[in-house]
């Protein structure tokens, strides 16, 4: 892998991360909120939030990249 493409599936990683920080955030949200509408809202923007992340850790594993926040992203979709 070269230097431009490890830069690359870094700011994946980092894109991921955010993705899945947002949705735990709005799953947490969701949890919270007694309007049904809302909530259903809600859980459908983390599921898609989540499944963004998801994709985006298969993507870098199935490649080799290799990286100590790969742990941080698999805890946090978990």
């Amino acid at each position: 892998m070269t230097k431009l493409e490890a830069i690359k599936c870094e700011k994946l990683l980092d894109e991921a991360i955010r993705n899945a920080e947002t949705a735990n955030e709005e799953f947490y949200k969701a949890g919270n909120n007694y309007n049904t509408t809302e909530r259903h809202i809600l859980e459908t923007k983390a599921w898609n939030h989540r499944g963004y992340a998801e994709g985006i850790n298969q993507v870098l594993a199935v490649i080799g990249f290799k990286h100590e926040l790969m742990v941080e992203l698999g805890k946090l979709i978990n």
